[in-house]
């Protein structure tokens, strides 16, 4: 149980860096920085 939330836990962070990864491509990184930033903070406060 434990190895599947952690694999979960893992793809959902794959899954939201290639999100910002393209949102900051469409944006050059430049507007939506400080989003991603609290995107990534709220994540490792979840787990």
């Amino acid at each position: 149980m434990m190895m599947n939330t952690q694999l979960y836990e893992l793809a959902l962070l794959r899954e939201q860096e290639y999100v910002c990864a393209a949102a900051a491509r469409r944006n050059r990184g430049r507007r939506n920085g400080r989003l991603v930033a609290g995107v990534a903070r709220r994540l490792r406060r979840r787990s």
